[in-house]
């Protein structure tokens, strides 16, 4: 543990793990004064909820207001043929909405944006979050004995399954514009009148989780599922924290076969991995997103999260 002094906004503490910030008195130093306590991320808690696609970048306590424990992973599709690290974000915006002056950020569920049908071409999209897999390919995987049947061979029977992802809340942004054109496109595309410059993404996602973290009451969510009943369980029991709060972050990849993208990834991450694919017709926005959740599946489409000072900093007009 190390104290770095006043001038560190961002930690204050290094902890070896998580479940050790729940004993002795490091939430009332935490919540004294103000910061954030950053966890060692071994390599079993890398590979536990990371894989080649996904990466387990960092995860930090806080005890504002409430003890709660961010992590931030960053998602790439394509992980062998990235570009050039991604340094610079931003996002297209009504100026009254725009982030430098906000009240509120708004993140919405998948769900949200595949019935959307206000302003904006490029917002709505009736495929968000899901893809699709032949009736067969899903039959081999599961039930192989049914796979073999004369009728599905020789195609007399066909089908397909629809995947799809709700477990997340999305805040979409974009690469920065290549030019005054693709700008002007996209502008359109939003129904925007100004772009907003955000920095850093994975800075971002740390103080995206954070603020979500910090929210007073908690986002509604529901616990239909076995698996979040039992994750919730474990999180009150074994630990001293109030919530988790998970932020997956990275670039959309495009391609007509979210298929192939998605079924690349082990099965226990694949409900992550879905909404970072997106339609080819989409290709032309260049969009990079962040997915939010907690533990529990959302209740509500949209979330409207408190604008922190910190989130508010990082946003500038570009002109």
């Amino acid at each position: 543990m190390s104290d770095r002094g006043p001038g560190d906004r961002d930690s204050d503490f290094a902890a070896p793990a998580a479940a050790e910030l729940g004993r002795g008195p490091m939430f009332d130093i935490l919540r004294r004064r103000g910061r954030r306590a950053e966890i060692t991320i071994s390599d079993e808690l890398r590979e536990l909820l990371g894989c080649t696609q996904i990466d387990l970048e960092s995860g930090f306590a806080e005890a504002k207001q409430h003890p709660f424990l961010v992590l931030v992973r960053r998602i790439d599709l394509k992980p062998a043929i990235a570009d050039r690290p991604i340094v610079s974000i931003v996002k297209y915006s009504r100026q009254r909405h725009a982030l430098p002056d906000a009240d509120l950020v708004k993140l919405a569920t998948a769900q949200h944006y595949r019935r959307y049908d206000g302003e904006g071409p490029g917002i709505g999209d009736e495929t968000e979050a899901t893809y699709v897999e032949s009736l067969l390919s899903y039959l081999e995987k599961w039930n192989p004995e049914a796979a073999t049947r004369h009728e599905l061979q020789r195609g007399c029977v066909s089908g397909s399954i629809t995947h799809g992802s709700d477990d997340q809340w999305l805040y979409c942004t974009a690469r920065y514009p290549r030019g005054a054109e693709e700008r002007a496109r996209l502008l359109r595309d939003f129904d925007a009148d100004c772009v907003i410059h955000l920095g850093d993404p994975t800075t971002l996602a740390r103080e995206l989780g954070s603020a979500v973290g910090q929210m007073s009451p908690a986002p509604a969510v529901e616990r239909n599922q076995l698996l979040h009943r039992l994750q919730d369980s474990m999180l009150r029991s074994e630990s001293a924290f109030d919530r988790i709060v998970r932020v997956d972050h990275g670039p959309v990849t495009y391609a007509d076969d979210a298929e192939v993208l998605v079924e690349a990834v082990p099965q226990q991450h694949r409900v992550a991995a879905v909404p970072f694919a997106k339609r080819v017709a989409f290709a032309h926005q260049r969009e990079y997103r962040f997915a939010v959740s907690t533990i529990g599946s959302p209740a509500d489409s949209v979330l409207l999260v408190p604008a922190t000072p910190q989130l508010r900093s990082l946003a500038s007009i570009v002109h």
